[in-house]
């Protein structure tokens, strides 16, 4: 099992719901989605967030969501407790622990689903 997990909060400090900002009428959520449904290497994309606009984008592109606790959405969470909540959803929810799990912060747009493939290549050669 590969997934993919967006973290997706609304606020920031410096620029509020600046993941909903848009490039080309795409919100940088919304190419994030893009481009990991186009890598076509996912098992499962989950997004974990406090927004409910992201929910809905979300759930509108199938991606599985996780509401993110308010704990967990402020400027100085770091993303391993994020991820470290994420694997608690799946425990909670008897879904089943990836092998590998790709993380995608909507701030980084320019990651290409070509890139996606390339490090999952990289990986597979490298696991030891």
């Amino acid at each position: 099992m590969i997934y993919a997990l967006i973290t997706a909060r609304k606020n920031s400090k410096g620029i509020k719901n600046k993941n909903l900002l848009k490039i080309k009428n795409k919100s940088l959520f919304q190419i994030s989605i893009d481009n990991a449904k186009k890598a076509k290497i996912f098992d499962k994309i989950f997004c974990s967030t406090d927004s409910n606009v992201m929910i809905d984008i979300a759930k509108k592109n199938l991606v599985h969501t996780i509401r993110r606790p308010k704990y967990l959405s402020g400027d100085k969470t770091p993303s391993y407790d994020v991820i470290i909540n994420f694997f608690e959803f799946l425990k909670k929810n008897n879904i089943k622990k990836p092998i590998l799990l790709f993380l995608f912060q909507p701030t980084s747009p320019n990651i290409k689903p070509e890139t996606i493939k390339q490090m999952l290549k990289v990986y597979k050669k490298n696991k030891k």
